[in-house]
């Protein structure tokens, strides 16, 4: 499964419906080629690209909530907090990555930030621009007006879920870099590098990303080629996977996103690459069972 969606704050800002439809076209082909491409076999382990969509889909998945820089204050009774606040000022990703808010800015290097509103849902209009983490040290988290331990005041992100109908801490603008960059035209030839270091035959590009369904390609050392596969999965893919990179695009992208709740924009590498991801086979996929029986009649002799 996966899906294709185009999200913008105003409907002036939306593409044509011939921009549309080439987009829509070419998520259709590239999502039925998958029917022709050969399954995995084998298990990986080693250096994986991810390009610029599933960048933001995985910076979502495990940055973007309660448990890791949202603010979340310990009921008074007990019960869940964010564990993830307790190690304020500590190294918690590479030292090569930085996350920072940039809520409070309309534009970023020539790139329109989407996710910009002049005040959040308490009434506090959200601070220009702060580290999250900065060379990889936590160094603040998104707050409302309640406070926590470590971050007593709010900084404006307390937003409208569009969902739920109901506020929440929610990101405006974000910018995800690293400081260990590299023309975008020159990732594939580190990535191959690095599998080389690895004695591996190939290597992985992550092109697309939903939920758990992945769109990869193998990428073989000795010419270059591409090969689109499926049935692949990201085996343990989480923050910690953050921690060893080779390094990313110097180029950005911004791209919006809002996850069900508020429409944010993320500003990230149009390309990264993780030193070390595990990606194994769907064990879930069974592609010799019927999805129907032709005659579901029962024959009974006498």
């Amino acid at each position: 499964m996966d899906n294709f969606s185009v999200e913008h704050r105003a409907l002036e800002l939306m593409p044509d419906i011939e921009t549309f439809t080439k987009s829509c076209e070419s998520f259709t082909e590239s999502f039925l080629q998958l029917l022709d491409a050969p399954m995995i076999d084998d298990a990986y382990c080693g250096p994986v690209l991810f390009e610029s969509q599933p960048l933001v889909e995985s910076i979502y998945r495990f940055f973007m909530n309660q448990q890791t820089l949202f603010a979340t204050p310990k009921p008074i009774g007990g019960g869940f907090m964010n564990n993830l606040e307790l190690k304020m000022n500590k190294k918690v990703i590479s030292r090569s990555l930085s996350i920072k808010s940039i809520t409070g800015l309309q534009t970023y290097d020539g790139l329109t930030l989407e996710g910009h509103y002049p005040i959040d849902f308490e009434g506090v209009v959200p601070e220009k621009e702060f580290f999250l983490i900065e060379n990889g040290v936590l160094k603040s988290l998104l707050n409302r007006r309640t406070p926590t331990k470590k971050v007593p005041a709010s900084n404006g992100h307390y937003r409208l879920n569009i969902n739920s109908m109901s506020p929440q801490i929610t990101p405006g603008n974000i910018l995800f870099s690293s400081n260990e960059t590299f023309p975008k035209a020159e990732l594939k030839n580190k990535l191959i590098e690095a599998a080389k270091g690895e004695d591996l035959d190939y290597a992985y590009i992550v092109r697309r990303m939903s939920g758990n369904s992945v769109m990869t390609y193998k990428v073989y050392v000795d010419d270059g080629r591409e090969e689109l596969v499926r049935g692949a999965v990201l085996d343990g893919f989480a923050l910690n996977s953050f921690k060893r990179m080779i390094g990313a695009a110097s180029e950005n992208v911004a791209i919006n996103f809002s996850g069900y709740n508020a429409l944010a924009t993320f500003v990230v590498p149009d390309g990264i690459i993780f030193e070390e991801l595990d990606i194994t086979k769907n064990g879930n996929l069974n592609l010799n069972t019927p999805f129907s029986i032709p005659k579901p009649v029962m024959t009974v002799e006498y």
